[in-house]
């Protein structure tokens, strides 16, 4: 490798984790991980919030609940009422959040550029689709407020699929 007659290209640093460090390579494969692991929970989380919109019947907000105040219980008892799937949807953002949260401490960890951005990037995203749908459900369920989840999805949808495919762990997974 040290030889001066090498005269092989260097790989790109994607290639060899970063820093070069096994240490540091084993943390962006857990980056990698929790990419994978948050990619395949964003999709569930997709299949979830389309069965909520399209069959979940929220009730519209009096004017005397509007905003935080004393009707914050109430709107929770609703989400309660509103059955199993609203919920499983509400628990599984907070566990994708959770989730980026990880992720995002293990690529720091790894001091691995690549993976501490597209980490950081979706759970800015989440924390995007998480403040739309709980604006969306308390404060009467605004056009803005889905849109702030759709692009809070596809944002972190895209972030967690390139953590998954491009890390520095092990390079591209696809060629």
């Amino acid at each position: 490798m040290n030889d001066p007659a090498d005269t092989r290209p260097e790989a790109p640093s994607w290639h060899t984790g970063g820093t070069g460090r096994s240490g540091s390579s084993l943390a962006s494969g857990a980056a990698r991980g929790f990419a994978l692991v948050a990619f395949a929970l964003l999709a569930v989380q997709f299949l979830l919030g389309m069965y909520v919109n399209l069959y979940v019947n929220l009730p519209p907000l009096a004017r005397s609940t509007r905003g935080f105040g004393g009707s914050m219980m109430g709107r929770f008892g609703t989400m309660f009422s509103s059955g199993p799937l609203l919920m499983a949807h509400m628990m599984l953002g907070m566990l994708l959040v959770a989730t980026g949260i990880v992720a995002l401490i293990v690529a720091a960890g790894a001091g691995d550029r690549l993976a501490i951005g597209w980490s950081a990037t979706g759970l800015v995203a989440l924390l995007v689709a998480g403040y739309g749908g709980i604006s969306f459900f308390m404060f009467g369920q605004s056009n803005v407020d889905s849109y702030l989840m759709a692009v809070g999805f596809l944002v972190s949808f895209a972030a967690y699929l390139a953590g998954a495919l491009r890390s520095s762990a092990s390079g591209p997974l696809l060629r």
